[in-house]
């Protein structure tokens, strides 16, 4: 997500088919899909490249209530972007009463524009940081491909943890159930589905996953 021309749909291509083109088109909303090996175990990940027009609020909407990820792209020669950026993702806290637990990557795109950066590169990672986003902001080139790999593997990487943890709540779920049946005890407490698909981005928040 982002605000309209900064990059959204050339850093989507360049991932997926490593190309670059300097005509732009405004995106309504495109969906891809693509096979992803993380850690030798196999996904299939869909990306939604959304529109950056306030045309369509609802669709944007939607998005947000959505998305299991979410990545946040602004253009490092266009402080604006940054703010919209930035009003996005107060949009997302807004919406998602679980986005501390979304994994979620801030990108500075155009990163072969730096003679002619308005915002500085500790600036962006400092919001990152001070936003609950530690350790995932990174500067990018749709252009020349700079970086772009090491953005998806990081985001999948985190998605991967979130699925490894919210395996171990199961099982864990599921040993306490056998106890309580050897016990002959049953329990009635009701856990909600959010709270059993939730990841932190810290090791130390994470309580379930995906």
């Amino acid at each position: 997500m982002g605000s309209g021309n900064v990059g959204k749909t050339s850093v989507l291509h360049r991932y997926l088919n490593g190309s670059f083109s300097y005509k732009y088109t405004q995106t309504v909303e495109d969906l891809y899909d693509q096979n992803v090996s993380i850690d030798g175990e196999r996904f299939i990940i869909e990306f939604l490249d959304t529109s950056g027009s306030i045309e369509f609020p609802a669709m944007r909407r939607l998005a947000i209530r959505k998305a299991n990820a979410f990545m946040l792209v602004f253009n490092i020669d266009n402080e604006e972007s940054f703010a919209e950026m930035k009003q996005t993702w107060r949009e997302i806290k807004n919406s998602r009463d679980d986005h501390k637990d979304i994994p979620c990557i801030v990108i500075g795109n155009k990163q072969d524009r730096e003679n002619y950066r308005e915002v500085e590169y500790f600036e962006a990672l400092n919001w990152a940081d001070n936003n609950g986003l530690e350790g995932m902001m990174l500067e990018v080139s749709s252009k020349t491909g700079e970086n772009i790999d090491n953005i998806f593997m990081k985001l999948f990487k985190q998605i991967s943890l979130c699925k490894a943890q919210h395996q171990t709540v199961l099982r864990t779920k599921l040993r306490k159930k056998v106890r309580i049946e050897k016990g002959k005890k049953v329990s009635r407490t009701a856990t909600s589905i959010r709270a059993l698909f939730s990841c932190g981005r810290k090791k130390s928040e994470c309580t379930t996953d995906i």
